[in-house]
């Protein structure tokens, strides 16, 4: 396995990234929206929550600002989404913080897909074939988006035994249709190169380029869709930008192909 290039845009190694999360965590400033964290296609509670319970600190460090929201058993987006409107409600009041005003929403995979379509008219999502999916819209303000195929998954060729994973297919037209959605207009995306199960170049919609790292531990470099989550380097430039402050990347050339 060859190594991976550096990119110059985001040249920020392993160490550098945990003495800036040192310094966050010294520092807690108040987030002037709430952040929502939704997790990916039939993956466990503490994959999310680990991401929450690193974030958190790194930035107000108040357990009010924070809310992870899971699927394992939803077969599409749209009860992915069903799933998490339920949970905003119960936690917020309706026409609350959670769905009245603009939140802050970090989409883990599928989490990022779901964001998109939670984002647009509930009419329209209807008209596009999404089903029912709820009767209100995510204000989303900004989206970071972590190995999301917003292009479609490679393994989505191969695996299409629930409607979450066709959607996800290369070229699928739902798939296309998400990027109409008002979440667009503030997106972040972030890979790992060498992201298997979607591919590195999958991971921005067309258009847009992701901001990428090479995998930095060896971990990472079989694993990294499933641990871009807990690379230090873009958990801190989340935090950054969630903080106000200037990011630690950037996006620039696309990455190389994986």
């Amino acid at each position: 396995m060859g190594a991976h290039p550096i990119n110059e845009m985001f040249p920020v190694t392993r160490a550098q990234a945990l003495r800036e999360h040192a310094r966050l965590r010294a520092s807690p400033v108040p987030l002037e929206r709430p952040v929502l964290i939704l997790g990916g296609w039939r993956a466990p509670r503490l994959t999310a929550l680990g991401l929450e319970r690193t974030l958190k600190p790194l930035t107000s460090g108040r357990d009010e600002d924070f809310l992870t929201v899971t699927y394992p058993l939803a077969g599409s987006a749209a009860s992915a989404w069903a799933r998490a409107e339920r949970a905003l409600l119960e936690r917020f009041s309706e026409g609350g913080p959670g769905l009245g005003r603009p939140i802050d929403v970090v989409g883990i995979s599928m989490g990022g897909l779901v964001a998109k379509l939670a984002a647009m008219d509930p009419e329209r999502r209807r008209a596009l074939g999404f089903g029912f999916c709820g009767e209100r819209r995510l204000h989303v303000h900004r989206l970071f988006t972590l190995a999301t195929p917003h292009r479609g998954a490679r393994l989505a060729r191969l695996v299409r035994f629930d409607a979450a994973t066709r959607l996800m297919r290369p070229g699928s037209p739902l798939l296309r249709a998400l990027d109409d959605s008002p979440a667009l207009e503030r997106l972040v995306p972030y890979t790992l190169l060498g992201d298997w199960w979607v591919g590195s170049g999958g991971t921005a919609p067309e258009g847009l380029v992701p901001i990428w790292l090479p995998p930095q531990t060896l971990a990472e470099r079989a694993l990294g869709h499933f641990l871009i989550n807990r690379n230090p380097a873009i958990v801190a430039d989340v935090a950054r930008r969630l903080r106000g402050e200037e990011p630690l990347g950037r996006a620039g050339a696309p990455p190389p192909s994986d």
